[in-house]
């Protein structure tokens, strides 16, 4: 094998290996993250009861209780989640065809139909046919 045909192969298999990683990828992803809420609610109660007491001397003391209650209560969420689009559909595409036939005859006008589908990645095959009975296929490549 000589060195040009190598350098072809080269250059054949680096477009095909970009055109396959281009085409086979999502195109796109989309990333959706949910927040953290976070609720805390304090609840504080306070009692106090005074009481005087009386001696057997006579004498009048005071007593304060105090009583303090305090409840605590928490409520957290937290939501993440990730999306992705897958790639781009298979379409099918039709198309319509048109033209004059040379040299001019007494029907010049040609007419015909075109249909094109994805094969494998960025390659796409087709047929077609016009009025004339011409009928083809080819194959195709999405840059």
């Amino acid at each position: 094998m000589s060195d040009k045909t190598k350098y072809i192969i080269a250059i054949v298999a680096l477009a095909a290996a970009f055109s396959c990683g281009r085409f086979l990828t999502p195109t796109k992803t989309v990333t959706e993250i949910k927040t953290v809420t976070v609720e805390k609610v304090v609840y504080t109660q306070t009692r106090a009861k005074t009481t005087i007491q009386e001696n057997k001397d006579g004498s009048k003391t005071t007593v304060i209780i105090s009583d303090t209650n305090t409840q605590d209560h928490t409520n957290s969420s937290s939501t993440d989640s990730t999306v992705t689009a897958q790639g781009k559909k298979h379409v099918v595409n039709v198309s319509a065809l048109a033209g004059v036939q040379f040299p001019l005859s007494a029907s010049p006008i040609v007419y015909g139909a075109n249909i094109t589908a994805p094969l494998l990645g960025p390659v796409t095959i087709s047929a077609w046919g016009l009025s004339n009975l011409t009928f083809g296929t080819g194959v195709g490549l999405n840059f």
